[in-house]
């Protein structure tokens, strides 16, 4: 199998997930013409040397299987392996870092919330496994 995604997917994917309470509203897509005329111009052929075949890769489950990854917090991972220690590792790991300030990337970082974020904490805890890396894109911590 071989994904692609458009600009337009994308576009929508990243207004569709705008924090509801912020000032920002999502664009709407559906007949407004400048997203319409925006789309338009993008040239959505594919090219062979840009795909490479990942369904021999590391991480990439057999057919049919789905990876389970857990997440997002240090609080709440070390609850999940600490209730099932005689289980497999999960395939993968979530955590957050803002994008405003790069916090909870390399050092652990608590924010206002009592949560702490940490990937490097994850790279080297769980070496065998994925990272799944999401972006606090909306104000500050």
């Amino acid at each position: 199998m071989k994904y692609a995604l458009s600009f337009a997917t994308i576009l929508y994917i990243l207004t569709s997930c705008v924090n509801t309470r912020s000032t920002i509203k999502p664009v709407p897509i559906v007949n407004n013409p400048a997203i319409e005329n925006m789309v338009s111009m993008i040239d959505t052929r594919i090219d062979p040397n840009f795909i490479y075949e990942y369904e021999q890769t590391k991480f990439v489950p057999p057919e049919g299987k789905t990876l389970l990854i857990m997440g997002q917090t240090v609080e709440r991972i070390n609850e999940y392996a600490d209730h099932f220690p005689d289980q497999p590792t999960p395939a993968g790991w979530a955590a957050y870092w803002g994008v405003n300030d790069f916090k909870g990337v390399r050092k652990s970082h608590k924010n206002e919330t009592g949560s702490t974020q940490h990937h490097q904490m994850l790279v080297d805890r769980f070496p065998n496994t994925v990272l799944q890396s999401a972006m606090w894109m909306v104000g500050t911590w």
